[in-house]
Parts: structure tokens; sequence; C-alpha cells
């Protein structure tokens, strides 16, 4: 339904118009996967920094 609105509302305006919004609007989705991506490496981060694996340098040691 948004979509259909926006395509409205592009076709009732002149081309100049047109590619503004929608390279907005392709701002605006670059920077959502963006920060998604961010946000979803953080996450990754901390849950594995939450498992406690042992430092890779102290496997070699012996006891």
């Amino acid at each position: 339904m948004v979509v259909m609105g926006i395509l409205a509302f592009i076709n009732a305006t002149d081309n100049g118009t047109t590619r503004l919004i929608l390279l907005l609007l392709m701002l605006l989705a670059i920077t959502l996967i963006i920060t998604g991506c961010i946000i979803a490496l953080f996450t990754l981060r901390k849950r594995l920094k939450s498992q406690n694996y042992p430092d890779p340098s102290q496997l070699n040691r012996r006891t």
C-alpha cells in the first residue's frame, strides 16, 4: 500500500524530483542495511565472548 502511494506520488512529479526521491530512498535503504550489519556483528561478538573460549596462546601450554 505504501509502495503504491509512493509510486503515485512519483508519477505526479517531474523527472528531477523523481530522481531525488529515489536517491534518498536508496540512501535510506543502504543506511539501514549497514546499521543492521553493525548491530548483528556486535551481538555476534558479545555472544562469542560470553562463551568464554580459551585463548589460543594458552592451548599449546602443557600443564
